[in-house]
């Protein structure tokens, strides 16, 4: 059991996938059934809102009100909620709500006021509007769920590094061309297309199982208004058994590498209106819809520019827009941080990630959180964060930008806070909250350097004067000036 249990709020969607008895079998029955399994070992508490049962109550016949409500039982189910004036509109719903639209908003209440740490659903539009509440790092699909809750009990899981190929080298018969509409004749179009123009593509996993795939291309004569050369993302696919352990941002950290790495100016994809989950995380990182039709149906085009337009943006959102690998840096803060979890944050920073060639963990997810002791609070969204391993090979390679951050000695604050960013697990943050108040910062990594900064450049440079013991500004003026100039883009 764990030292800080948190609770967990099934949406309905959730709760009918684990309790489905009915042939076939739910497509996320056994996913669903794990994720209540897995809840129960670590001591969390399973709930449901008294709006979710009125809810199967209203669908269900006689027979099957009867063994929905002897299946309720073993759930916490909590008091009900009135939904204030003025919340459908912040949350995002339209004027007219139907009952499904109450359902839901009862549940992003729960979760709003603490009622709950984790919100989980399958429901797209749900995950839309909790982003709209600032609640999307605590609402989870089933399989992102299921990534943190393992997380919680075994060591990180090792996933197969992103590597990247020639077209000509992927295998037409690979089942993860079989998750494609087979209107689009994906294997055709990488026989003629992909495999003899030696289109560059960005894969994890074995070669005739891979688990995720991205093809690209560079596209010279595109019609979007985006400053060239530009770079098309023509395939992004996770496979479904591969889904929750990062494999996004991994892929998207991939992509941004290696169009850096070429000089691309700007990056785009087209991706279908219904793709909700996808469209939202290409919005967290910068990308905007270009309000542009293609040739097919209800498809959109997502760009985003690589370098500095002529807007004038705050920090973090310039981060946003052109990054990762762009800031507009004003405050800078070395962050002393122990090898050990060096290691776990940043994995594609450390050299001993050569011991294991073609391995990596969740820590390569653009979005983190990092928790110390550090008695500093001058951290602002916007401020970069300069990662200074301590012990061993002192230096800075790793450099993120704060979103937020918060002090407290609660495990379930913490926890809710961090979301699914952590790397930490409940136990490790109960006990560094027994040490007194932790300093939690949500950040994005922003990029790890070619060229690490010593400390012996670092003390040279005035950036500090021995190795830091907490976090500390640069307050030196000429050294202020020296990163800024080494950073700034």
């Amino acid at each position: 059991m764990t030292a800080t249990p948190i609770r967990i709020l099934l949406d309905t969607n959730v709760l009918i996938a684990a309790e489905s008895d009915e042939a076939p079998r739910h497509p996320q029955g056994a996913a669903a059934a794990e994720l209540l399994s897995l809840a129960a070992r670590l001591g969390h508490t399973v709930c449901l809102a008294a709006s979710v049962r009125d809810d199967l109550a209203r669908h269900a016949n006689e027979a099957h009100r009867q063994r929905r409500n002897w299946q309720l039982q073993r759930y916490h189910v909590l008091e009900s909620i009135a939904v204030p004036a003025g919340f459908r509109e912040k949350a995002g719903y339209p004027p007219t709500v139907g009952p499904n639209g109450l359902v839901d908003m009862t549940l992003l209440l729960a979760l709003e006021r603490s009622a709950v740490q984790w919100l989980v659903t399958e429901d797209q539009p749900l995950h839309g509007h909790a982003r709209q509440l600032d609640l999307a790092d605590r609402t989870f699909t089933i399989a992102d769920a299921l990534d943190v809750l393992r997380r919680q009990i075994e060591a990180p899981l090792l996933i197969p590094a992103v590597q990247e190929i020639k077209g000509f080298q992927l295998d037409v018969d690979d089942p993860i061309f079989d998750d494609f509409d087979a209107a689009y004749k994906v294997r055709e179009w990488v026989r003629t297309k992909v495999a003899p123009q030696h289109r560059p593509c960005l894969v994890i996993g074995e070669p005739g199982q891979l688990d995720s795939l991205v093809i690209l291309n560079q596209e010279e004569e595109q019609p979007w208004s985006l400053p060239q050369p530009a770079l098309k993302i023509c395939t992004f696919k996770v496979a479904e058994a591969a889904r929750g352990v990062k494999r996004g941002e991994l892929l998207l950290w991939a992509i941004f590498q290696y169009a850096r790495r070429n000089s691309y100016e700007s990056i785009f994809v087209e991706v279908f209106a219904h793709e909700l989950a996808l469209i939202a995380m290409l919005e967290s990182f910068g990308f905007t819809d270009l309000c542009v039709a293609t040739s097919r149906q209800a498809e959109r085009v997502y760009g985003k520019r690589l370098h500095l337009s002529t807007e004038e943006l705050d920090p973090l959102a310039h981060n946003i827009a052109y990054g990762p690998g762009a800031l507009r840096p004003e405050r800078l803060f070395l962050v002393p941080i122990v090898p050990h979890w060096h290691a776990s944050l940043f994995p594609v920073a450390d050299e001993q990630l050569s011991l294991m060639p073609g391995l990596t963990d969740h820590g390569n997810a653009i979005r983190k959180a990092y928790l110390c002791h550090s008695p500093s609070r001058q951290l602002q969204p916007g401020d970069v964060l300069l990662f200074f391993r301590t012990h061993r090979d002192q230096q800075v390679r790793a450099v993120g930008i704060v979103e937020q951050t918060l002090v407290s000695a609660d495990p379930a604050r913490i926890l809710e806070f961090t979301g699914r960013r952590t790397v930490y697990t409940p136990t490790e943050v109960d006990g560094m909250c027994r040490g007194g108040k932790v300093l939690a910062i949500r950040f994005r990594l922003d990029r790890v350097l070619d060229t690490p900064l010593s400390m012996d450049e670092l003390i040279h440079r005035a950036v500090m004067r021995r190795s830091p013991q907490s976090i500390m500004r640069v307050q030196d003026p000429g050294a202020t000036q020296w990163l800024q100039d080494l950073l700034a883009g």
